[in-house]
């Protein structure tokens, strides 16, 4: 967001290259596209038509290069574009941060099945598709079995506190999450919050 950015001529270059490359056994492919000016100012859903297109096309050139039979998608109109809807393979939405309903619903209802990172979206998702499953986000077990958060919870003062945790944050614009850790601290009044991440 800073001028410099916006002045480099390599912002506006770089997104366009097309490229492919293998690291270790996985292929990804790099989609050529226009800068995202409305994404950077906060307005989504505004993507340059290009973009959509030249997404859809590559998609469909993979699809056809490498006969793939499903297909995962995430949330990242605001950033690609939606995908190919009308492909004639399995199409599965990954659920996985709270989304307006207009956009939620366009990519239930298109979805041949939709995962969800929580319960709570399930039963959002449900709404629109009954092809909806509930599958928790995967930890390594063994990393938290000799963990010792106590040595965290007398560093940073929360002895005699409920301590909330929010590892990463929400992706939605609005955060309102915050909202409802402030509701949680009126029944909750030695509630404290940690946000674990890099921001």
């Amino acid at each position: 967001h800073s001028p410099s950015i916006f002045l480099d001529p390599q912002t506006y270059i770089r997104p366009l290259k097309n490229w492919s490359r293998m690291l270790d056994g996985v292929m990804y492919h790099h989609l050529p596209r226009l800068h995202n000016y409305w994404y950077l100012i906060g307005r989504y859903g505004k993507v340059p038509k290009l973009n959509q297109i030249w997404f859809h096309n590559l998609v469909r050139k993979i699809v056809k290069e490498y006969e793939i039979e499903v297909i995962i998608c995430s949330q990242s109109f605001d950033l690609i574009g939606f995908p190919p809807f009308d492909l004639d393979l399995p199409l599965v939405f990954d659920y996985l941060d709270y989304l307006d309903s207009k956009w939620e619903e366009l990519y239930t209802k298109n979805s041949s099945a939709v995962i969800c990172a929580s319960s709570t979206l399930l039963e959002r998702a449900k709404k629109w598709n009954c092809n909806s499953y509930h599958i928790p986000t995967g930890i390594d077990i063994e990393l938290f079995r000799n963990a010792k958060g106590e040595k965290i919870i007398d560093r940073l003062g929360l002895v005699d506190c409920k301590v909330l945790s929010l590892i990463g944050i929400t992706a939605h614009r609005e955060f309102y999450w915050l909202e409802g850790i402030e509701l949680a601290k009126q029944k909750i009044p030695n509630l404290k919050c940690l946000f674990v991440g890099n921001n």
